[in-house]
């Protein structure tokens, strides 16, 4: 019998990749929204140009998005479409203080990741299960995706785990500011500060028909296609796997375990609302963390759960010295460079900063603040601070965080959290610690438009199903849900905690890992 993977995202794919790998037959469950016609047109048609020889009219449409220019940087779209994002009628959530993103999309929230691809801060993870096996699926995971990367003191606490890497472009203020942290290397990491360029499944090779040609338009959509997401799993299953079927169209709502036989799994058709039963082996969870863990609830008729989620400061930065990107200079807009902060005047775990420079999606959105026929003027005025300018990305480890509260009722589930207060004092602190190294970082933080935003922004939640749990939510080492032995969870609902920085790489990792542990018992038991 068929192994029922659920979600087309980083777990899904590569939880279906470990039990393919092992010898098992499965069949995924999707959504699978994809780009509207127009948007994969527009896609396509300036991917197949030179980005130079855009016109005006070609780079609007490519930014168009019927948001305020402020809304874009938070709403996340790619071609002008919410299609990663975008809610199904059938899925009825309320935030309080908080804020939940779920992706229905073929690809899921890949789609408009930011691409960050490091594994966890080193020792944060010593007590993750089977961590040997969860380090050789890293290894498998970064030998199926693009990786740009380079061999330098960040390595020192976040292994690079692989040779397959190409050193990726980043912009003169970006080396500049890398040599400068190098020459104080050693006083910087004494105190707890380690830096390199950020980790990227992006193809950085620039001749290659695929890879990044540095038109700094991320933010809007790749048209050259160099962003990795996991459609691209999904194509690449189906190509050489025969074993391997996927199925859009569907949600799963629930689940019924019938002993040791199978698992009943009731999916919902997103366009005719009809309910069709579906028998697996087995079942595998990784349809995100919030959406997983309903799934979970529902089925074993749980009212209320727990998400540990990473609470994120956006901190804006000047470079105080030195030079400042060139005029003519092409780049790309993901972020260029990854700080670690692990002091313990701050705070008992890591803290990890994804630094974005030059970006015209946060240009826009500073000139949108003012009047139209002020904004011409502004743009020169403020060009030079803009070149200057570095958004810092600060992730917190869970530890650190606010949870967030997942309440059933029925009709709808309600996601509710409130902020620690002690993430105001480890920012103050940060500042502090930040403020007395400007000689070595050469980077001023600025204050007054800093923000600890809502629990839950950073997309980096769940650990509500993982091993600690001591209810019928729990799951063992394994992955296996212990009240429904058939079903195994493999998205971040699994994770024992939440690690600061991308976590999209322990995801899947550890999604790899339980799919191959639930495809080698599948083939013992039906070979």
């Amino acid at each position: 019998m068929t192994i029922v993977v659920v979600g087309s995202g980083p777990a899904g794919v590569f939880a279906a990749l470990g039990a393919l790998q092992a010898g098992a037959r499965v069949l995924m469950l999707d959504a699978g929204l994809q780009l509207e016609p127009e948007a994969q047109a527009l896609k396509e048609t300036l991917g197949a140009k030179d980005w130079k020889k855009w016109t005006t009219n070609e780079y609007a449409a490519l930014k168009a998005s019927g948001l305020k220019a402020t809304d874009n940087l938070s709403a996340k779209r790619v071609f002008g479409s919410d299609f990663a994002t975008r809610s199904l009628s059938n899925a009825v959530i309320r935030e309080k203080n908080c804020c939940i993103i779920q992706s229905n999309a073929l690809g899921g929230l890949s789609n408009i990741w930011g691409r960050g691809i490091e594994p966890p801060y080193i020792h944060e993870y010593d007590h993750w299960p089977d961590k040997e096996d969860f380090i050789q699926s890293l290894k498998t995971v970064l030998s199926h995706i693009p990786f740009s990367a380079d061999n330098d003191n960040l390595a020192q606490v976040m292994p690079l785990y692989s040779t397959h890497f190409i050193l990726h472009s980043i912009t003169h203020v970006s080396e500049g500011l890398l040599a400068q942290w190098n020459t104080h290397a050693e006083a910087l990491n004494n105190s707890g500060v380690h830096f390199g360029r950020t980790r990227l499944a992006l193809r950085a090779d620039k001749h290659n028909k695929y890879g990044c040609q540095l038109c700094g338009m991320c933010f809007y959509g790749c048209v050259y296609g160099a962003l990795f997401d996991t459609s691209e799993m999904v194509a690449h299953l189906r190509a050489h796997y025969p074993n391997f079927d996927y199925r859009p169209g569907v949600v799963v709502k629930s689940f019924i375990s019938h002993a040791d036989s199978h698992v009943e799994i009731v999916a919902e058709g997103v366009h005719n609302r009809k309910i069709e039963p579906i028998k697996a082996s087995k079942l595998i969870l990784a349809a995100g963390a919030a959406q997983t863990t309903l799934i979970v609830m529902r089925s074993v008729g749980a009212k209320q759960a727990i998400l540990k989620n990473s609470d994120l400061i956006r901190m804006a930065f000047l470079k105080i010295s030195g030079g400042t990107i060139k005029d003519n200079e092409d780049y790309h807009t993901l972020s260029q460079l990854t700080v670690t902060v692990d002091n313990r005047t701050i705070t008992k775990k890591a803290i990890v900063i994804h630094l974005f420079g030059k970006n015209p999606m946060i240009e826009d959105a500073a000139l949108s603040l003012f009047p139209r026929w002020l904004r011409s003027m502004l743009s020169k005025l403020l060009a030079p601070v803009l070149k200057r300018l570095y958004v810092g990305m600060c992730f917190l480890h869970s530890d650190d965080s606010a949870s967030i509260q997942v309440e059933d009722h029925g009709a709808y589930a309600e996601f509710s959290s409130k902020r620690k207060c002690s993430v105001f004092i480890i920012y103050w602190r940060l500042l502090g610690f930040l403020l007395r190294h400007i000689k070595k970082t050469k980077l001023l933080p600025i204050p007054g438009i800093s923000k600890v935003t809502l629990p839950g922004s950073s997309v980096h939640i769940g650990a509500s199903l993982s091993s600690n749990n001591t209810s019928d939510l729990a799951t063992n080492k394994a992955g296996q849900l212990v009240s429904s032995p058939l079903v195994y969870v493999a998205d971040a609902a699994s994770l024992p905690d939440i690690p600061a920085g991308s976590y999209t790489l322990s995801i899947m990792a550890n999604a790899h890992r339980i799919g191959s542990i639930t495809g080698k018992l599948t083939r013992s038991e039906h070979p």
